[in-house]
């Protein structure tokens, strides 16, 4: 037998790790992609790599001249802070929720439901107004208008000489009768007299904008000095498709007038927010005013005129 002597090689390699130098400009900057850190900083808001900012990064007080949106801000050294190019809005509220004002001096809420243009203690309107604090109370600083306000004035009857002609629309039975008044110059109207409760008819287009309650005045005189008189006021608003040759009005209102000390003075039969129920903007509403003769005076009163107020937004 054969004996072989075998030799083995044993290679050794020597592996020597490379340090790649990084300039100064970098020291304080991760590498994007590594593991671990270079020098300096760990991280920006926690966060590595190619950093992009993220809303929540900063606080309003870490930015020199910032302002924090949800806390009071006070503007100091006489700067002017310029705001025509945006809108500043109160918050919306009622009376009955008004904070107290002795703790919020200056501060303003728009009330909703203002009881009149400078109602901010008694509300159960529907008017806006601007209330601000002078520390003790709160005080009307103005009223919010949401539209144009609409004024129709109804003429009942016109003369030609001494020939009256109704405007208004009158029944088959319990008229008032057309007549003319005046010296220096004339103008017509209708006469409601005692012996039943007359009634005559106007109407006009509710418009495509209208938003608000609607007020009567109605314009009367009477030939007869300090008369307890009594008006009626019923609406009926009809609607396209809708039955215009019998519509149900609704249930009338009524208004109690003293007349003035002297006969024949101007004096008015005042009704804010007539009723409006089955109204809607584009309705044909009818008026039918009338004379309640459970009152007290026996005596003819004239209509010469009914205003109607009320709000519409601009079209």
């Amino acid at each position: 037998m054969r004996l072989y002597k075998i030799s083995l090689l044993i290679l050794v390699i020597s592996i020597t790790a490379i340090f790649i130098p990084i300039p100064s400009s970098y020291a304080q900057h991760p590498i994007q992609g590594v593991g671990g850190v270079v020098s300096g900083i760990s991280s920006v808001f926690g966060r590595l790599g190619a950093i992009v900012a993220t809303s929540g990064d900063y606080t309003a007080a870490q930015v020199t001249n910032a302002v924090d949106k949800t806390a009071a801000n006070t503007y100091s050294g006489g700067g002017l802070q310029d705001f025509s190019a945006m809108k500043v809005k109160p918050a919306d509220t009622v009376v009955g929720s008004l904070p107290t004002a002795s703790s919020n001096t200056n501060v303003e809420y728009i009330v909703t439901d203002g009881a009149s243009t400078t109602d901010c203690a008694s509300g159960s309107g529907s008017i806006r107004v601007i209330c601000i604090s002078n520390g003790t109370t709160w005080i009307a600083n103005g009223q919010i208008i949401t539209g144009v306000k609409r004024i129709e004035w109804k003429i009942p009857a016109v003369c030609n000489n001494a020939t009256a002609s109704t405007l208004w629309a009158l029944p088959t039975s319990t008229a008032p009768a057309p007549t003319c008044y005046g010296t220096s110059y004339r103008f017509g109207t209708l006469d409601y007299d005692d012996a039943a409760s007359e009634t005559a008819t106007f109407s006009f287009m509710l418009p495509a904008g209208w938003t608000s309650t609607i007020d009567i005045n109605i314009s009367a005189f009477i030939n007869a000095t300090t008369q307890s008189v009594k008006a009626t006021i019923a609406t009926k608003c009809v609607a396209t498709s809708a039955d215009i040759l019998n519509p149900t009005f609704n249930a009338a209102q009524t208004v109690t007038v003293t007349s003035p000390g002297t006969a024949n003075q101007r004096f008015l039969f005042t009704q804010t927010s007539v009723t409006t129920t089955g109204c809607a903007a584009g309705n044909l509403m009818l008026f039918k005013i009338g004379r309640d003769n459970s009152d007290t005076s026996t005596t003819t009163y004239s209509i010469a005129g009914a205003e109607i107020d009320y709000q519409s937004t601009y079209n």
